[in-house]
């Protein structure tokens, strides 16, 4: 059955609980434009579009979108794999579990050394494709109508 405003809006709630903002610190995972709201968005345009991809990976649902959605799903892909990648570097370089980090922490400045850049620069840089991966997102139109995030 196709969704109904209802159903929507209960999506767009999940959404907007899971999702945090981005203030001076970063969540790459939960901060908005980051993985899971990537994740999240796809998936809710799949079903609106009646995809159903065999591949459940991030690539298979690009791809299954890639589809009608191009050069907007190569962006996204190429955003999620810089995010990823910088994801899964923070957290070999941590001595913790968390996600968040700030210019300060001691696990984002290996990184930025690893990545040639001061800590403020992979911040910035960061942020921005978190912000550019998030206006993408709206621009997917995953809720069918205005694309409403609150906070």
């Amino acid at each position: 059955r196709p969704m109904d405003v209802e159903d929507k809006n209960s999506l767009l709630d999940i959404q907007n609980r899971l999702l945090l903002p981005i203030h001076d610190q970063i969540d790459i995972k939960k901060s908005r434009g980051g993985l899971i709201h990537t994740e999240f968005t796809l998936q809710i345009s799949l079903l609106r579009r009646g995809l159903f991809p065999t591949d459940s990976s991030l690539r298979g649902l690009i791809e299954a979108l890639g589809r009608s959605d191009g050069a907007l799903c190569e962006r996204l892909a190429a955003n999620y794999a810089f995010l990823r990648a910088h994801q899964q570097l923070l957290i070999l370089l941590s001595d913790s579990s968390a996600q968040s980090f700030s210019v300060a922490n001691e696990s984002f400045r290996k990184l930025s050394l690893i990545d040639k850049s001061t800590p403020e620069e992979l911040f910035n840089r960061i942020h921005a494709v978190l912000n550019d991966q998030e206006a993408l997102l709206k621009e997917l139109d995953a809720f069918g109508g205005p694309f409403k995030i609150e906070g």
